[in-house]
């Protein structure tokens, strides 16, 4: 594999630093939580580029919607809406009190969502590119295993949790499946696909929203092997496999495997990087590159290392 670059559109507010914004293309920004930084990822993809120094600095949690438009950072248990992420000038908007730590963000076209995985409560803002307002607010005191993914559909919240999968909407949470382990969500049209963790399993919940009617899509025959994530990606479903460290490509149609990338390391995640057609594959760690997967033609692992402007 050869290293390359990635686009990761995750973004913390609060405090800017304005003396690392250089000229140049970004492929996109990547939140670390540990250190609570945004840092901008110079070039672009297939080309030469580097994870640059932390433009935006000291929130406890942070995502940028998939247009780019928008961000949504936490501190001190209160929410920004920050516009114009990408520039000298961007504008923050307060949202109010945030439903607790340990928080999740998800997007979906014009709404956000925060869910609180130690409080167990969730928000849902609306009209974001308008006048945001706070569309719902939910309990999810009957969820009680851990919460490990989000998915927000509309003003719906897909929640995967240890022992089910269930669903936020209409100001009622109801259990959609039972299952051990399951750590990753995506969705395509009225289905929802999880990654079963433990059960080495990928689960469709065909017409999730209503009737929820669960089947197999693939288990250990299939080559899935400890799945931590799973995207849906021109007509494909991608599972990233632990264990087996690698990402395979199933057909939605035939539910057939037509591609496979091996992994010199265990992903982690299997994350959405906006609007590009790229996945991020672990979290940001000391002295280690991130790597994200090209979901598009090529289908390939790329690495970025930290660069120059540290």
């Amino acid at each position: 594999m050869t290293a390359k670059t990635i686009g990761l559109m995750l973004v913390c507010a609060v405090a800017f630093a304005q003396d690392t914004r250089v000229a140049g293309p970004n492929s996109g920004f990547v939140f670390d939580s540990q250190t609570q930084e945004l840092r901008p990822i110079r070039g672009v993809v297939g080309a030469a580029a580097y994870l640059a120094g932390a433009v935006l600095t000291g929130a406890d949690a942070a995502s940028v919607s998939p247009d780019g438009a928008f961000a949504l950072a936490a501190r001190g248990g209160q929410l920004e809406l920050i516009r114009n992420v990408d520039s000298d000038s961007p504008e923050s908007q307060a949202l109010g009190e945030a439903p607790g730590a340990s928080l999740d963000i998800s997007w979906s076209e014009d709404a956000v969502a925060v869910v609180s995985r130690t409080d167990r409560r969730a928000k849902v803002w609306s009209k974001i590119h308008s006048t945001p307002s706070l569309a719902g607010s939910y309990d999810l005191g009957s969820i009680r295993g851990e919460i490990r993914a989000v998915l927000l559909d509309g003003e719906s919240i897909a929640i995967a949790a240890k022992g089910g999968v269930y669903l936020a909407a209409s100001n009622s949470v109801r259990l959609l499946a039972e299952m051990d382990s399951p750590t990753g969500l995506a969705r395509d049209g009225a289905d929802l696909y999880v990654a079963n963790t433990a059960a080495n399993e990928v689960w469709q919940i065909h017409d999730y929203a209503s009737s929820a009617a669960p089947m197999l899509f693939a288990g250990e025959r299939d080559g899935i092997s400890a799945p931590i994530g799973v995207q849906v990606s021109r007509r494909r479903l991608l599972v990233a496999s632990a264990d087996s460290k690698s990402v395979t490509a199933f057909d939605l149609a035939s539910r057939q495997a037509v591609g496979r990338v091996d992994l010199e390391f265990a992903p982690t995640r299997l994350e959405s990087l906006g609007s590009r057609p790229l996945a991020l594959l672990n979290q940001p760690a000391s002295g280690e590159p991130l790597w994200v997967l090209d979901t598009g033609d090529t289908f390939a692992a790329y690495f970025v290392p930290a660069g120059r402007e540290q």
